[in-house]
């Protein structure tokens, strides 16, 4: 027998099935939102991670030009000991004035400077040659002319014989100031005919040829 569903049985029916209708919407809406918010945050932590890759690629180039520009640049000189003669012309002239033989009553001197510059704080040395004259030594040199021989004296500033730095004939030591014109230095070389010498000499001209050598 068949059973007569009354109207409020099917507007019963009816609300239940809307229900369910609604919970299926929503479930669906729910799973469609979670979907998208998991795609948002996917696409969120793969731009964070692009982002910190693009950071650690930035931080590891920098750290390479860092380390680069802390490289060490090594800068170095070197002064070379050098020396210059600074006198003009090619030779020095060291003339004995004889002109007063007749009334000299002591020897006869002459000075001439040696001018020269050397790099500074250089330890040279200025030697002189023996001379062109037969049996010449650092203690007496001969001027030669037409009656032989006149000796005479080479001295340094401290009055010692000046030598040529062989055989135990010294020559004079000095220290340089700097290869600039102003620190140019002079050196006197003191020369010394005897009296007695130049009382006993052959008149004329005597001369002699003496190397000058500046060794830094």
């Amino acid at each position: 027998m068949r059973r007569v569903i009354s109207g409020g049985e099917q507007r019963q029916t009816r609300r239940e099935a809307g229900t369910q209708s609604e919970q299926i919407s929503w479930t669906e809406r729910e799973t469609r939102w979670l979907n998208c918010l998991n795609h948002v945050i996917e696409e969120m932590m793969m731009n964070m991670k692009r982002k910190l890759l693009g950071a650690a690629a930035l931080f590891a180039m920098f750290s390479t030009f860092e380390a680069n520009a802390q490289q060490n640049l090594n800068v170095s000189a070197t002064v070379p000991d050098v020396c210059v003669i600074t006198t003009p012309g090619t030779a020095l002239n060291l003339p004995f004035d004889l002109s007063t033989l007749d009334t000299a009553v002591a020897d006869f001197t002459a000075t001439v400077d040696f001018l020269w510059r050397c790099s500074l704080g250089n330890a040279a040395t200025i030697n002189l040659s023996s001379g062109a004259g037969t049996g010449a030594d650092a203690d007496t040199r001969y001027m030669t002319g037409p009656g032989g021989t006149l000796a005479y004296t080479l001295t340094t500033p401290g009055g010692v014989a000046w030598g040529d730095g062989t055989n135990g004939q010294p020559g004079y030591g000095v220290t340089g100031a700097g290869m600039a014109a102003a620190n140019e230095q002079a050196t006197p070389i003191d020369g010394t005919v005897a009296l007695a010498a130049a009382q006993a000499a052959t008149t004329g001209t005597y001369t002699d040829t003496v190397v000058i050598t500046l060794l830094p």
